[in-house]
């Protein structure tokens, strides 16, 4: 185990180690590279701007897919249409502030 590979190493409870240094047996460690972090968890609302309509919809995180290719799927509502890693910041958004700039931005900027 390598300090700085850990998923912990900025608030470690070896304060002081040199990062670069080895530990052995240390109960703390996380390969950070096996650490996956996700936007929003199931049963977290997400908001989709969709142009077409001129809408936000809100949709209800039912299942998450995490694929041995990197892939992190997000599905939503009643049925199997994933939110794919493109679309988040373009028409998938955690606020629906963000879902409505992003709808404005689409009209431009004419509410």
């Amino acid at each position: 185990m390598i300090c700085d590979r850990c998923y912990f190493n900025t608030n470690c409870q070896y304060i002081g180690r040199n990062k670069k240094s080895k530990v052995s047996g240390c109960s703390c460690f996380k390969d950070r590279d096996l650490v996956v972090e996700l936007k929003c968890k199931v049963g977290d609302t997400v908001y989709i701007a969709d142009g077409w309509g001129k809408k936000v919809h809100d949709f209800l995180v039912n299942k998450i897919g995490v694929f041995d290719d990197g892939r992190i799927l997000y599905y939503q509502g009643d049925f199997e249409q994933p939110i794919t890693p493109d679309l988040w910041g373009k028409t998938a958004f955690i606020t629906k502030e963000g879902a409505l700039r992003k709808l404005d931005e689409i009209r431009g900027g004419a509410l």
